[in-house]
This record gives C-alpha cells, sequence and structure tokens, in this order.
C-alpha cells in the first residue's frame, strides 16, 4: 500500500502510469501532442491528465470499449475538503469534454475522495461519512475514483459500488447507463 498522501502530484501520475498502462493506452493531457479535448458548454480546450483506452485484452475480456479521463491531484494543496472538491470539479468539467469526437465514459480521481479529505489536519478527524456521502453524489456526475494498492491489485468505484476490480475480476460494467449519452461512445 502507497502513503498517497505524502506524494506529489508527478509521484502520484507515475504510479497510476505504470499501474494502468499495461490494461490502457494513456495519453498524458499534459503531453505537446494529445488530443485536444474540448467542453462543449464552454468551447474552451482543457486538458485532463489522463486520456485513457482499453487495450485489446482487456475488452477481450469484457471491459467495454470506453475512453475516459483520470484527474490527479496531490493532497498537499490546501486543505482537505477545499482540495477533494476543487479535484471533483474539475474531474465534472471534463465529463463535458469531447476528445477526438468521443465523450468520455466517465472521469476518475486519484487518490480517492476520504484518502484526500483526511489528509489534511483540519479534517483528519471527519469521519468517513462525508467522504462516502460525496462519492454518491459524485456518481451522478459520473466522476468516480481509482484506488491503487499495487500494480495487481487496484479497481475503480463510483460510490460504493465497484465498477472493476482487477485483483478479483470483478466488473460491474452496467452501472454506468449510456443511454442519456447517445452515440458519443
Amino acid at each position: 500500500m502507497h502513503d498517497l498522501h505524502l506524494m506529489d502530484e508527478p509521484e502520484l501520475k507515475k504510479l497510476c502510469m505504470e499501474t494502468l498502462s499495461p490494461h490502457f493506452r494513456i495519453v498524458s493531457g499534459d503531453h505537446p501532442d494529445s488530443p485536444e479535448c474540448v467542453n462543449f458548454y464552454s468551447g474552451k480546450s482543457l486538458r485532463p491528465d489522463f486520456i485513457c483506452y482499453p487495450l485489446k485484452p482487456l475488452r477481450d475480456s469484457g471491459w467495454p470499449d470506453w475512453m475516459f479521463y483520470i484527474e490527479v491531484k496531490d493532497c498537499k494543496g490546501g486543505n482537505g475538503a477545499s482540495r477533494m472538491h476543487e479535484m471533483a470539479w474539475q474531474a465534472k468539467t471534463y465529463q463535458d469534454c469531447a476528445c477526438l469526437f468521443r465523450l468520455p465514459a466517465f472521469t476518475l480521481v486519484f487518490p480517492d475522495f476520504q484518502t484526500v479529505l483526511n489528509s489534511s489536519p483540519t479534517c483528519a478527524a471527519r469521519k468517513t461519512d462525508y467522504a462516502d456521502w460525496f462519492s454518491g453524489y459524485m456518481q451522478k456526475e459520473r466522476v468516480g475514483e481509482l484506488f491503487i494498492y499495487n500494480p495487481d491489485n487496484w479497481k475503480i468505484k463510483f460510490s460504493s459500488s465497484v465498477l472493476y476490480d482487477h485483483g478479483d475480476k470483478r466488473k460491474n460494467f452496467q452501472l454506468l447507463d449510456r443511454k442519456h449519452r447517445g452515440v458519443c461512445q
């Protein structure tokens, strides 16, 4: 298990890339050649930290051909609650960004909301109730959480439900009903 609240953003991005790159083609939003992601409300170009596409072995095992984004934030900036809200708002904003004529299936935050919330001395005494409630609220915005325990044990959750658990291969892709998004995916 990594001590995520002590890691800075480049370290978190490296961990994310090392863990997920065997399973996804990952494009860094910071790279000058990364595809443009345009917010369809404002028309502004935005840069999610990562744009991810499942590789063939993962698709062959049942993973849908969904593109998604990942927003990475270190726990050092601001207090836990304000940092968590900043991260969530940014992830929600990415949900409204088309990239190469595709909308994301979802946007993930890393680290998870509870880790970010509890990293601050002003919020460390909070119970998990707020982070749990907040993750449930963000599920409605199609913002989920990425948990990385080690290279072979990672999962994606929306509120208290697991979308995919790489450790035990549990999956529930019906968790995100795509009907309202039309033909973008």
